[in-house]
């Protein structure tokens, strides 16, 4: 059970921070996914599922733009001297993508809350779009959660040296 000086820790290290952050909007996205899956194949029409999907998507936005945040913290905290070109261009672009994340979030949210329309083709025609835009959430989730774990796991960056070898 972690220690209230390691919940201090995380807190006080933007990287820690930041790595601790990232999981709320990916597995949310996921979630998300789910759920608009469910409301597609009742065609919208479940008001239910409709508003504990835009719920969803709200909370997915907002711990997406806090994850954002942290990153952009997490970056200026960074040493990118000693950074080759290459692995200073994979930050850039995880850092792009992650702030597309929280705005697609909120885009999919306001798919689903429009399905709330009576008019049934009106309704569908939201439907099926929250459903693409969610699997392109996904998507983006997916490779900028990849871009993130190349920069930590494939190039060390963020993260302290071992003292001693495994």
């Amino acid at each position: 059970m972690p220690t209230l000086a390691a919940i201090t820790d995380t807190l006080n290290d933007p990287h820690k921070l930041h790595a601790a952050l990232v999981h709320f909007p990916i597995v949310l996205a996921f979630v998300g996914l789910v759920l608009t899956i469910a409301l597609t194949v009742t065609l919208g029409k479940s008001k239910g599922l409709r508003w504990w999907c835009v719920a969803l998507y709200l909370v997915a936005a907002l711990t997406g733009f806090i994850a954002m945040d942290a990153g952009e913290d997490s970056v200026n905290d960074l040493d990118t001297s000693n950074l080759s070109d290459g692995v200073k261009q994979l930050i850039h672009d995880h850092e792009e993508m992650g702030e597309k994340v929280w705005w697609s979030m909120l885009i999919v949210g306001s798919f689903v809350a429009l399905t709330a329309v009576p008019k049934k083709p009106v309704r569908v025609t939201f439907a099926v779009l929250a459903l693409v835009t969610s699997l392109m959430n996904v998507g983006l989730v997916v490779n900028t959660a990849y871009h993130g774990g190349e920069i930590v796991y494939g190039h060390g960056v963020g993260v302290p040296q071992m003292a001693t070898s495994p």
